[in-house]
């Protein structure tokens, strides 16, 4: 089988120009869609549902894990009087543990990930776990929810209680600072 260099390069170049000619295309639509897609000539619609910003976070808190004898489960109570039964319901408590690395560097993970249980009632967290997570650092963050069956602050409800849980402690502190929310970490 012969290859002639031209006709690839021909091809090549062809392709080049199919392709710059679909990202202006493409390009010039979004461009239009924007500038004329929006304008204050009609009425101001009804004022929205104000955002809740009282997102409380615990300091972190040091692990002093206690053994139940019978099940070999190590147990901690954490008093939380922001949890309360309405938070429960419609606002979302996420909660962190904290880990130094042997180079010294810190992690922040998602707690249920690391402990058997993490039970919330109104103003307490119960730790269940099979390992003894004393000396470690705890913390947790409470978002109200800000209507009857939501999940979060207006700021937050594009996302659900899953995705709040599963996103990292630095994009939650990041999402919560940027908005004013929540100050320092």
């Amino acid at each position: 089988m012969c290859f002639k260099p031209n006709t690839i390069i021909k091809e090549h170049i062809m392709h080049k120009k199919q392709l710059l000619f679909l990202v202006l295309f493409f390009g010039s639509i979004l461009y239009m869609g924007i500038n004329t897609g929006c304008s204050k000539n009609g009425t101001e619609g009804p004022k929205g549902d104000t955002g809740t910003a009282n997102v409380i976070h615990s300091p972190w808190i040091t692990l002093n894990m206690s053994l139940i004898r019978s099940d070999s489960v190590y147990f901690q109570s954490i008093s939380a009087p922001g949890i309360t039964q309405s938070i429960l319901d419609s606002g979302v408590v996420l909660t962190y543990l904290t880990f130094t690395g042997s180079d010294g560097t810190q992690s922040v993970v998602n707690a249920n990930t690391y402990f058997g249980q993490v039970g919330l009632k109104p103003g307490t967290i119960e730790l269940l776990s099979f390992y003894n997570y004393t000396g470690l650092k705890f913390r947790y963050v409470i978002i109200p929810g800000s209507v009857a069956g939501g999940r979060s602050t207006s700021l937050l409800n594009r996302y659900t209680r899953a995705q709040l849980e599963n996103m990292p402690y630095s994009d939650i502190i990041t999402l919560l600072q940027r908005n004013g929310l929540v100050s320092g970490e």
